[in-house]
């Protein structure tokens, strides 16, 4: 193998698939290792750890011998980086790769690429359709503070990605709260591709910062999702696991008492009263939102905000006052996301699960004990 790049292009190309080698791998473990190949004009490069894998696409400037070289991630990445920017010759001659520029030349042993993992290819079994790549950036920013990466149960360390028909919902949960994003697609998936798939946390975020253009191409079969872009291509392989019945969570008749609530004005509120501890007494009557803490016997913070339920299109009636105790940190999360104003809504008054929704955006979270 030979070809000369440009090394701004190469490091670009690099940056891309950065995040999938292990650094902490060791010995031979294929997962600590790059696959370079040159083919026609073409250079890719891939990498693969045991969940996920990336392989970007670039143009060499000049291809003088087509092959491939299987590196040390960590090793080459330093070498590389020590080289200005300029035209570069990467090269591989018997058991070393060699990066040479000018007068200066680096070489690397060369692992056994026989030991590589084969990077997956489209088949007949894979179902594909185009997506708005907005709106997978959207719901994965939505949902993702909400999923525990370290979870104990295998099946909430990811979240549910429900595709039918143009419908998607997103959901994930820490089995203290959950979170749904719901989202018309523009292009109806067919009735029979009825899909219920579960993407661990870690492959969620390299999703949502892979691609820069409008649309992406995914594709899914039993074991894997593949996401093609201009020049890079990215795959997971799925949670084998059945996702909790969220939907059953979820009230479908209406809700008893709705809350609308300024987004601005409690967030000012909460993060003062939260400087006291996490643990809150929420109390909301017809007139005021109001906030105390109650986890610690040394401090203590209290705030409130007024409401106008009545003319913000809300329902509570003057005699029933809501009492519970909240999370400032689920709240504080859910605030970050939500637009100017959003809706706190409750089946009834009690210290029970509650459900704040913004537009296309549900989030529910169980209450804590309420302490004397």
């Amino acid at each position: 193998m030979k070809f000369m790049i440009d090394k701004h292009q190469f490091d670009t190309a690099l940056s891309k698939i950065s995040s999938i080698p292990d650094k902490r791998a060791k010995g031979d473990a294929f997962t600590g290792y790059i696959l370079i190949e040159a083919r026609g004009s073409s250079v890719t490069i891939t990498a693969n750890n045991l969940r996920m894998g990336k392989k970007a696409t670039l143009t060499a400037d000049y291809l003088l011998e087509e092959g491939s070289a299987f590196v040390e991630w960590n090793r080459f990445s330093n070498i590389f980086k020590s080289f200005k920017k300029d035209m570069i010759e990467i090269s591989t001659d018997k058991d070393f790769l060699s990066v040479k520029q000018n007068k200066s030349v680096s070489k690397l042993k060369l692992g056994d690429v026989s030991q590589s993992y084969e990077f997956p290819i489209l088949t007949n079994k894979f179902r594909s359709f185009n997506f708005d790549l907005e709106v997978l950036k959207d719901s994965i920013s939505k949902i993702i503070t909400v999923i525990d990466a370290e979870a104990p149960r295998v099946d909430s360390q990811g979240a549910l990605i429900h595709i039918k028909g143009n419908t998607m919902k997103m959901v994930g949960t820490d089995l203290k709260r959950l979170a749904v994003v719901e989202k018309q697609l523009s292009v109806s998936v067919k009735t029979e591709d009825n899909i219920e798939v579960i993407l661990h946390k870690n492959s969620l975020i390299e999703m949502s910062k892979l691609f820069s253009t409008e649309k992406i191409q995914m594709h899914f079969n039993a074991e894997m999702i593949i996401v093609e872009g201009e020049d890079l291509v990215f795959y997971a392989k799925f949670i084998n696991a059945k996702f909790p019945n969220y939907e059953r969570l979820i009230p479908s008749d209406n809700l008893l008492y709705q809350v609308p609530i300024s987004t601005e004005k409690l967030n000012e509120v909460i993060s003062i009263v939260s400087s006291a501890g996490n643990e809150l007494k929420v109390t909301i009557t017809n007139e005021t939102f109001g906030l105390k803490t109650y986890d610690n016997d040394i401090t203590e913070s209290n705030g409130e905000i007024d409401l106008n339920i009545v003319e913000d299109g809300g329902y509570l009636p003057d005699n029933v006052q809501i009492v519970f105790g909240a999370s400032a940190k689920y709240i504080f999360d859910f605030l970050q996301i939500a637009s100017k104003n959003f809706l706190w809504c409750f089946r009834e008054h009690g210290n029970l699960p509650s459900m704040l929704i913004d537009k296309d955006f549900k989030v529910i979270i169980m209450p804590l004990a309420l302490k004397d």
